[in-house]
């Protein structure tokens, strides 16, 4: 099972990402939503969704850590 936050690769398209949504249908199954990370050119590709058995971790990921004032993501391992 993959957790939020962690970095995942699909296995058939390559795409690597942050895992930051999981939707669970009717029928059982299970899709991943991945984030990439931001182009060379500055923008933020948009997120991509994968059934969870296609994807494979590897990395840690990001965590979100609770502080004074709201929520923020820490970067642990990439």
């Amino acid at each position: 099972m993959v957790d939020l936050g962690q970095k995942v690769k699909d296995r058939v398209s390559g795409l690597t990402g942050i895992a930051t949504a999981r939707t669970t249908y009717i029928q059982g199954c299970n899709r991943v939503s991945v984030q990439p990370p931001v182009n060379k050119n500055g923008t933020l590709p948009e997120y991509k969704a994968f059934d969870e058995p296609d994807l494979i971790v590897v990395g840690k990921g990001v965590k979100v850590e609770n502080v004074s004032g709201g929520e923020r993501f820490v970067i642990e391992k990439m």
